[in-house]
């Protein structure tokens, strides 16, 4: 029991030791607000007071670039207007018409001697032989197939002396073309027929390239395609000040909800000030 009034008047007569350090609450407060002040100051985020503002840069770099987006569309269109306009011109004079007849009738002509070729050497009794055993082992794979009877080694097998065969019988075929002078020369008309043909288009695109309306609207496209590309830099930029603007904003208002109005010191902290230690402060 002595013990025991022993600490309850030891307590009593210490409380007065901490009254210094509410009395010097008020006199560390300006030097402590200052510290705050200055310790804000340094902090080279954006202000929140900027956030609508921002927003409304933000919202209209999106418009901005949803209409550069659609200026784009409409001078890439005009574009291929204008191209499939002086082609239909260039295609109405008949030149590449000529010469896509005239290719037609050279394929038709190398075709007919190709084959012309082939059937004479279906007397041929080695061409026949191998012909012939292409068509047997093709169909012995095929009775196999249905029958559900596939050996792997055994298609294998067949599968190679297909190829053999068939391999011999084209180089029947190759020979016999070569050593043809009427299918040749009927190969090099058509050649030339295919050339001249891709020649008269590829003439045609030129002439559509270098047609003053045409220039013009690939000018128009080239200037709204850099103004879109312009719009969705701006757009990135404006965006980024506007997430940072408001990260610090979401930061500013968690810490007034940590030693805001919920804090139960709110509006007094502890801080540090006059040799003293510990003092409470008010937030300005």
């Amino acid at each position: 029991m002595r013990n025991f009034l022993l600490r309850n008047v030891g307590m009593f007569f210490l409380v007065p030791a901490f009254w210094p350090v509410a009395v010097l609450a008020q006199a560390s407060r300006p030097v402590d607000a200052t510290a705050e002040q200055a310790t804000l100051a340094q902090k080279p985020s954006a202000s929140t007071d900027s956030l609508p503002q921002l927003a409304a840069d933000y919202t209209r770099a999106v418009t901005a670039l949803e209409d550069a987006r659609q200026q784009r569309t409409v001078a890439l269109t005009n574009l291929e207007r204008n191209r499939d306009r002086v082609r239909r011109e260039l295609l109405d004079s008949g030149e590449v018409e000529h010469a896509q007849f005239a290719m037609a009738a050279a394929h038709d002509q190398y075709v007919r001697e190709r084959d012309r070729v082939i059937d004479r050497l279906q007397s041929d009794p080695t061409y026949g032989a191998d012909r012939k055993k292409v068509a047997e082992i093709d169909a012995q794979l095929t009775a196999m197939r249905q029958h559900r009877d596939v050996v792997d080694d055994q298609t294998t097998s067949l599968a190679l002396q297909r190829l053999q065969h068939a391999a011999e019988a084209d180089q029947l075929v190759r020979n016999a073309l070569e050593r043809d002078e009427t299918y040749q020369q009927a190969h090099e008309r058509y050649v030339n027929a295919a050339r001249e043909y891709h020649s008269a288009v590829d003439q045609i695109e030129q002439r559509v390239e270098a047609d003053p309306a045409v220039q013009q609207a690939r000018e128009r496209w080239q200037e709204a395609r850099d103004d879109c590309q312009d719009a969705r830099m701006r757009l990135a930029g404006t965006q980024a000040a506007y997430v940072t603007a408001l990260d610090e904003h979401r930061e500013n208002m968690h810490y007034l909800q940590t030693h805001g109005p919920s804090d139960p010191l709110y509006p007094y902290d502890l801080g540090y000030g006059g040799g003293y230690g510990a003092v409470i402060r008010r937030h300005e």
